[in-house]
């Protein structure tokens, strides 16, 4: 008998992988697939349509350029167009500083406004652009290590182009300008204010056909503000089950809430000072400043940084369970510090470990110090942790390692797998040690995020790739620990 789809020649869904960001979203929101050579690829990151939403100064439009700066270095040809509706990304310097200098900001940044594009055009441009894509395809088509469903060959894809929309609370319809100019309360401006939700909930719905066809990923902002209920005795519902009652999304349309694979709410920003109001983590560069005794008049943008903890909360996400919170580090300057991410994390999680004794996070602690049984010769501590990581790739992936083990461990149903989990990082060391399939430096000169840069030769191993490689190994490790660390404040 025949396949009912194949005598109405059934047009299946395109398959559309997540990117990697090489943040803590990555494992947070993703899920791991049999990659065409048989390794576990994180399908995390960012989905091809992104929302996020917070308050006022919550660092929305920071993180999503940082995340698509930080994709652009992964992903080589892909381009970057942003609409700009709250004229704060005049210039390329600010991405040039957000990606650190690895980004051709000149060439692969596209930025406009509302005064350049309105409402109509800017639709029309997203289109047009899709449609140039698609007429060139051959200049665009790479090939992904993900499989081909349809061939068992390697997978191949349209190059992704991302594009956000900052903010589509501050987004005007073209027909809405008059009344909004002129400021009449009055029928008119309530009808205006009707077609605003009714073109921005149309939008979303565009931007939906737009990345599946185009293979466009897109960055939504919305603005959070204050619910109003006419009656106080008779609340509304939530927009969102994770939402606070008194909070609401404004002027962004139905669709924003429902429509995005992934919806963020970005909450609690707490500048992360010591009990002296004094940075906790200094920069790498207010470290050699300590040394080198350089005068406070002479100091950079980046030495006066403050650094704020952030939580990103899943408010929509189909791949893992909702209501989770993702922690990071901020900079308004420099985006999500990963590292400085991961390490805050497991400095949390290890509750109140004492000195000699290995905490939940898999760090001994000493004195002020803290050791991984992956790396024992560089002791960490918070004075030390950013030069470290601007300068040891290793540890960077050390701390990347812990932080996804840590969470695949303790958050998801490992019963599930065709493969044990270690107990503990511990255990999981310890099989890499006895074993033959890996050695740990090459470990940890690896990458965990899949790419279709043929030129990145950094070889590929993600969590569930080490997990599968050792099996389950519950002997405990001896960590050696160097005999010259000193405590550190």
């Amino acid at each position: 008998m025949p396949s009912l789809a194949s005598l109405i020649k059934f047009k299946s869904a395109q398959f559309r992988p997540y990117y990697n960001t090489r943040t803590p979203i990555d494992v947070a929101v993703g899920q791991f697939i049999r990659g065409y050579k048989g390794e576990w690829l994180n399908d995390g990151g960012a989905s091809p349509i992104n929302a996020f939403s917070g308050r006022s100064g919550y660092y929305k439009t920071t993180i999503v350029d940082n995340l698509v700066l930080r994709l652009l270095e992964i992903y080589p040809g892909s381009e970057y167009f942003k609409m700009d509706t709250e004229n704060t990304s005049t210039s390329g310097e600010r991405f040039k500083k957000l990606s650190g200098g690895k980004v051709d900001v000149d060439s692969r940044v596209h930025i406009t406004n509302k005064g350049e594009v309105n409402f109509t055009e800017y639709c029309q441009m997203q289109k047009e652009l899709g449609e140039a894509k698609l007429a060139h395809q051959d200049d665009y088509i790479v090939e992904t290590p993900f499989v081909d469903p349809t061939t068992g060959k390697a997978y191949r894809i349209l190059m992704p182009t991302f594009q956000s929309l900052d903010s589509i609370s501050n987004l005007v319809v073209a027909q809405n300008l008059e009344a909004i100019e002129k400021d009449i309360e009055d029928k008119k401006t309530n009808t205006a204010d009707m077609l605003d939700g009714k073109m921005k909930k149309r939008l979303v719905d565009l931007m939906v056909t737009w990345a599946y066809k185009y293979n466009f990923v897109y960055f939504i902002t919305a603005h959070i503000g204050e619910k109003q209920d006419i009656d106080p005795r008779r609340s509304t519902p939530k927009q969102n089950q994770w939402m606070s009652n008194s909070e609401k999304v404004t002027n962004a349309g139905k669709n924003f809430l429902y429509l995005p694979n992934l919806s963020f709410q970005l909450v609690r920003p707490t500048p992360l000072v010591d009990q002296d109001k004094n940075p906790l983590y200094p920069s790498a560069e207010a470290t050699l400043r300590s040394i080198k005794k350089k005068a406070d008049s002479q100091l950079t943008e980046l030495e006066q940084i403050e650094l704020n903890r952030l939580s990103l909360k899943i408010l929509r996400g189909k791949n893992n369970v909702t209501g989770t919170i993702i922690p990071t580090v901020m900079s308004q300057h420099q985006g999500i510090l990963a590292d400085l991410s991961y390490y805050e994390y497991l400095v949390e999680v290890e509750g109140n470990t004492k000195s000699g004794e290995v905490g939940d996070s898999g760090f001994l602690k000493k004195g002020y110090n803290r050791v991984s049984p992956l790396l024992p010769d560089f002791p960490l501590n918070r004075k030390n942790i950013r030069q470290l990581c601007k300068t040891e790739y290793r540890v960077e992936r050390m701390l990347e390692i812990m932080f996804q083990f840590h969470w695949v461990s303790h958050y998801w149903n490992t019963a599930v797998y065709p493969f044990d989990v270690p107990a503990t990082l511990e255990a999981m060391v310890n099989g890499i040690l006895s074993g033959n399939s890996i050695m740990l430096d090459d470990l940890l000169e690896s990458r965990s995020y899949w790419t279709y840069d043929k030129k990145d030769k950094r070889p590929y191993y993600s969590i569930f790739d080490i997990c599968e490689l050792i099996g389950i190994r519950e002997a405990p490790v001896s960590v050696q620990v160097p005999s010259d660390i000193t405590p550190s404040k």
